[in-house]
Order: structure tokens, then sequence, then C-alpha cells
């Protein structure tokens, strides 16, 4: 992907303004707990130094990088390459004119126009890698989006269509590829096998005793 999409896009002019959110002392520290709130910020940080280096932000590119340093101390080095793809993406969107589609409603129809084969890869990737992967999609027998976390096994076609193998605790799932609106690899769950104790044999005693 083009490591600088916003190439050839002339610079703000007014980019050599003072800008007052940097003049302003913050109230105290952030905590970013939650995986989802750390991803979104460090895709933001990552998206806004592709912005500052095109010059289309007062917000100044060191600053981008700080805040990259910042939280890329408390992610994986796999959840950070996804990072900078997704900032990458969102980039190209930005500036990219593709050729208008027919417009389809609801979630069904963005199911439809994604990139099958791109999640076809991800799961390739995270069968080698040896990842499970957290991903929803359309259950067309009972009209429901369920979620859940499991270990894709292998795709194949069935019936004509691209299907992903996953297992969970209870059974294996065929599920759609086209029908899946979320993917991501996770890191495998260990689960602990059961301590096995010694069992005592206690001794017996009559009805005298």
């Amino acid at each position: 992907m083009d490591e600088q999409p916003f190439r050839g896009r002339a610079a703000r002019p007014d980019l050599n303004d003072a800008f007052p959110a940097d003049l302003i002392e913050t109230r105290g520290p952030a905590l970013l707990g939650e995986s989802r709130a750390t991803t979104a910020a460090l895709v933001g940080a990552q998206l806004l130094r592709l912005v500052a280096r095109a010059g289309g932000t007062r917000v100044k590119p060191s600053a981008a990088d700080r805040a990259i340093d910042l939280l890329a101390r408390v992610v994986s080095e796999d959840a950070q390459r996804w990072c900078e793809d997704e900032a990458r993406r969102i980039a190209h969107w930005c500036v990219d004119e593709p050729d208008a589609e027919p417009e389809v409603d609801g979630d069904r129809g963005v199911m439809a126009s994604a990139d099958r084969d791109a999640r076809v890869a991800v799961i390739a990737w995270a069968i080698q890698a040896g990842l499970d992967v957290e991903l929803e999609w359309y259950d067309e027998t009972e009209d429901r989006w369920p979620r859940l976390r499991a270990t894709p096994l292998r795709t194949e076609s069935a019936d004509g269509e691209d299907v992903v193998v996953v297992k969970t605790a209870l059974a294996d799932i065929v599920i759609p590829i086209a029908n899946l609106r979320w993917l991501m690899p996770v890191e495998r769950r260990v689960v602990a096998a059961p301590k096995v104790g010694r069992v005592l044999a206690f001794p017996t005693f009559g009805e005298e005793e």
C-alpha cells in the first residue's frame, strides 16, 4: 500500500498558525485499559501522522510520533501492524474516488460489497500463525448476529459458496465468508488442564468398631 497516500495534496495555508489546544494544560493522565479504545486511538494517531506529513493538520508530525510510541507500548506487534494497515486504508478511502455503485441498504449490503478475498487471507494468516479469531456474522437460519471467539480450522467451498470452518467449545461451525461482518485475529487462549490429585484410601470399620 502507498507509503504516502496523501502525496500530491497541497499543504493547508494555515499550517503554521498556532494550535490553541497545544497551549492548554491537561487535566490529568488518560488511562486506556480497554483494547478497543487503545487500538482506536492508535489508528487515529497513525492516520494523523500521515496527514501531518502531508501538511494537512496543525498537529506536528513529532506529536503524532510521540502518541504512537506511547500507545504502541501496550499493544502487541501484530496489533500495531493491523492498526497501521487500517490507518492507511482510511487514508486511501479519503483520497481515492472509486466508481459509484448502486446503494444497498443495511449491514448485508456492506458485507456483500466487502473484499471476500481479504477475509480469506486474514483467516489463512490466523491459521498459519496459530491464532484464534473473534468474528461476527449474520445467521440466516435464526435471523440474528452471533458473535464469538473460535479457532479457525480451514476455508473451503460448500455448495458453490466460500465458507470458514471454526472450532468452538461445543462444536465446529460453518460460516459463509460473505456473511462475516467483523473478523479479527486474537491470541489463542490456553485452557489449563485440571489438576488431578491422589485419591486417599480411608480405613473401613466393622459394626463393633
